[in-house]
């Protein structure tokens, strides 16, 4: 709950550094969700290369399940991809509030030309 002698500055540092750590847990999700990603696309190949050399067509079976895990890993591979997006957007958020506060904002936003 909020404290109620907190001050905007530290508020807004608590909320930026939550966002970072949020940013940071999101971008390891996204490597590791990618490299699980690469390594079915690895194994596929060597499923359908092995097809190729040895016709078992019970092999080729198993690029059903394959492929299914694949675009399930892939929505969430973009859905990871999002949340990060959002979690970069708030700590921009906070940054620009922090530097707000501190009086460092004149110059920095958009200057109406559109």
């Amino acid at each position: 709950m909020n404290n109620p002698i907190s001050t905007p500055q530290t508020e807004y540092t608590n909320r930026l550094h939550q966002r970072q750590s949020e940013t940071a847990r999101q971008a390891v999700r996204f490597r590791r969700v990618g490299l699980v990603r690469i390594a079915l696309l690895v194994l596929g190949g060597a499923i359908l290369l092995r097809a190729l050399f040895a016709p078992h067509h019970a092999l080729l079976w198993w690029l059903i399940p394959l492929a299914i895990v694949s675009l399930l890993l892939l929505a969430l591979h973009q859905n990871i991809f999002k949340q990060q997006r959002h979690a970069e957007r708030a700590v921009k958020f906070y940054e620009r509030g922090l530097a707000r506060l501190a009086g460092n904002w004149a110059g920095t936003g958009e200057r109406g030309e559109r």
